[in-house]
């Protein structure tokens, strides 16, 4: 039943995400959400659809109980949604650096497993964490470059965390993968979609 339910999750996240995007994208434009360093204007809420059904379709799991996500997990997914709210209030208004920097920061000092790193290297992932955030934030300048990356990522993450039988985290990270790839969908050349913040 689990492997059923990954499918199941994996498809619904992808589907979703692709119509959710492409929904999003009228009120983006409208409201003035887009960015405006290309050559046309491109909305920017594809993140919002990405984060938005990857928490839901994570919650429809421990819900049911096909995946339970345990409290680490559903510590991972609170923090994943504040860093994604953030970069709504980002993509809306024009934020200092520091803010998102601050507030990424703030979000990974939360789920930083201490015990298991101590508080130096624990220091040291967090600090990891905002550079790696950051970066792949900056992968938004081109059609179709965050989404691939961050397919990759997630699928190559999922594996591995499935190979270290952790299969709460490997379910979270396939659906964000399936998520991604919905997004890409909207966002290959000429992209109809961006990330955003």
């Amino acid at each position: 039943m689990p492997v059923l339910y990954g499918i199941a999750a994996a498809t619904t996240a992808l589907v979703v995400t692709a119509l959710l995007a492409m929904l999003l994208r009228l009120p983006a434009l409208r409201l003035g959400i887009v960015d405006r360093r290309r050559q046309r204007p491109l909305p920017l809420l594809g993140g919002v659809a990405v984060a938005l059904v990857t928490c839901l379709v994570a919650a429809a799991g421990e819900w049911t109980r096909f995946a339970p996500l345990g409290s680490e997990i559903g510590r991972l997914l609170i923090a994943a949604g504040a860093v994604a709210c953030l970069g709504l209030v980002a993509d809306v208004r024009r934020v200092k650096a520091r803010f998102l920097v601050g507030g990424t920061a703030v979000a990974a000092a939360c789920v930083v497993p201490y015990g298991d790193t101590g508080i130096l290297l624990g220091l040291v992932a967090v600090g990891w964490i905002v550079l790696v955030t950051l970066g792949f934030k900056a992968l938004d300048h081109a059609d179709a470059l965050a989404g691939t990356v961050g397919v990759v990522t997630a699928f190559g993450v999922g594996i591995c965390a499935a190979a270290e039988v952790m299969d709460e985290l490997a379910v979270l990270l396939s659906v964000l993968a399936a998520a991604l790839t919905g997004f890409l969908m909207q966002n290959w050349h000429p992209a109809r979609i961006g990330l955003g913040a």
